[in-house]
């Protein structure tokens, strides 16, 4: 009889864990991503999933660079989509989750590969409001959003709309924060998070664009750097392009740099920092000292590897 019990209480101790790590696993999880895909692009469209680990200190760099950061149980093991279109790079996939009055409000955003909105969807949402974020006219707007378009839309405290888009969301100002902060820490993470990963296919795509470039040669000097040259149809140099970090030894916003063949800046871009930022709750990790060479001198020391 005793033995009849400890295996029961052990099933029902197993089954209690297994709900818990499904739950933890759910949190900001993409649970159809194919559906998601055909939905959103309506064209085919292939993936490739990249895993990655959201920890304290891809954490403390979202602080850096918005007003709030990450909840605790948005940390872990998290997954990013790299889409493809016939061959060419397409952008990614990335769900967040969001607190809410309502419950939270699960997120799929589908970012180009300058990471700017090209559109979303809800996971879940139960806001009475959501039709009318799921509108034409909201799509519309959102559309191309970067992300320095979107932290201009919210108040110093990421809290609350800026002025001059209270207008456009009277009445629904609540639900347009939580998906304005939800898509800020999906293209921030992404960034921080994927950065060194999907590198190479974004600093490809950035040479194709701006120089012409239809061949390519990637070179990884070190840890988080990744210099692309980008060469016609045949092999003559017409430009590179670099990605360093925003903060020498630490995990920090990349800053992506072509140059032409003269060394003159065609293209720089990086996630900024606001001027005003708001010291989290929650404890943050230390930051580590930073590189005393700006990020633009240090881009180009890598990408002419001198």
């Amino acid at each position: 009889m005793r033995t009849m019990f400890m295996h029961v209480m052990l099933g029902v101790a197993t089954t209690f864990a297994t709900a818990i790590s499904l739950k933890a696993q759910a949190f900001c999880a993409l649970r159809d991503p194919v559906r998601h895909i055909k939905l959103m692009h309506e064209r085919p469209t292939e993936y490739r999933s990249l895993v990655a680990k959201i920890d304290e200190s891809v954490r403390g760099a979202v602080s850096e660079l918005l007003p709030f950061t990450l909840h605790a149980r948005e940390l872990g093991r998290h997954t990013l989509y790299v889409l493809t279109e016939k061959g060419s790079p397409n952008g990614y996939l990335h769900a967040r989750s969001e607190a809410s009055p309502w419950g939270m409000v699960e997120v799929v955003w589908s970012l180009d590969e300058n990471l700017h909105v090209r559109a979303f969807r809800f996971q879940r949402c139960r806001a009475p409001g959501r039709p009318r974020f799921e509108s034409e006219s909201f799509h519309n707007w959102i559309e191309g959003q970067s992300f320095t378009d979107l932290l201009d839309a919210l108040d110093d405290r990421g809290l609350v709309l800026s002025a001059k888009h209270r207008k456009r969301f009277a009445g629904e100002e609540r639900l347009a924060v939580t998906i304005i902060r939800s898509a800020l820490k999906a293209i921030a993470v992404t960034d921080l998070a994927w950065g060194t990963n999907i590198a190479e296919r974004r600093l490809t795509s950035l040479l194709a664009t701006t120089c012409g470039a239809e061949r390519f040669k990637t070179h990884l000097r070190r840890e988080h750097e990744c210099v692309v040259i980008g060469l016609n149809k045949t092999g003559k140099e017409v430009g590179r392009a670099v990605r360093v970090l925003e903060d020498a030894n630490q995990v920090s916003a990349g800053r992506m740099i072509v140059f032409d063949t003269d060394r003159r800046v065609l293209f720089e871009s990086t996630l900024p920092r606001p001027q005003q930022n708001i010291v989290a709750a929650a404890p943050m990790a230390e930051s580590k000292p930073t590189s005393k060479l700006d990020a633009r001198k240090r881009a180009t020391l890598a990408a002419y590897d001198q």
